[in-house]
């Protein structure tokens, strides 16, 4: 069996996962570490939802077209998306011509594997940062949260400390923003009822 890059991507995050898991059961935070495991599987359904391996035993006609689309076209999102525009101008003007099914049918098919090609750049697009950046960012938010908690110990007044805090939050949305999993919510104090 060969690995790709999303197969190491899908294993890299288990890892940081199961990790965290580890520490935060070595901490005593069980709810922290049930979030860590349930973090697990919805590694995998993504996972699964790109890979889509049910389409391999099926053998589908959309699937093996889906293929060729693949196979033939390289490029970026906006490459792609013109070729959409001109695929869908083709199809409209067979079914405004009248033509039968059986003829825009098959340019049809081609719409929609390219309509999928394009989600799927789109997507590597967007999330096309590599594990080693998310480490850095992950050590970055490490540091800072011990300045803020060493500010913090320190009585210093909050106009002091905030500054750093809302920097903290600022790491944290922005991993959360390249690995997909939210930012657990601080819970405040509790005031009198």
């Amino acid at each position: 069996m060969v690995l790709n890059e999303e197969d190491y991507t899908l294993l890299a995050l288990c890892n940081r996962e199961l990790n965290g898991y580890m520490g935060a059961l070595e901490k005593a935070k069980l709810r922290d570490g049930i979030r860590h495991i349930q973090a697990i599987p919805k590694h995998g359904n993504q996972y699964m939802k790109s890979n889509q391996p049910w389409a391999l035993l099926k053998g589908s006609d959309s699937y093996r077209n889906s293929k060729l689309v693949d196979n033939n076209i390289n490029g970026d999102a906006a490459s792609i998306q013109k070729l959409v525009d001109e695929q869908a101008l083709l199809v409209r003007k067979l079914k405004e011509g009248g033509k039968e099914k059986a003829v825009w049918q098959p340019e049809v098919t081609k719409l929609l594997a390219l309509k999928a090609k394009l989600q799927e750049v789109t997507k590597k697009e967007a999330s096309s940062v590599p594990i080693e950046n998310v480490k850095v960012l992950e050590e970055e938010i490490a540091k800072q949260g011990l300045l803020v908690r060493k500010l913090k110990e320190g009585c210093a007044e909050k106009s002091t400390w905030q500054p750093e805090v809302d920097k903290l939050l600022a790491l944290k949305n922005k991993l959360a923003s390249i690995t997909g999993v939210p930012v657990a919510q601080p819970k405040g104090k509790k005031g009198k009822k």
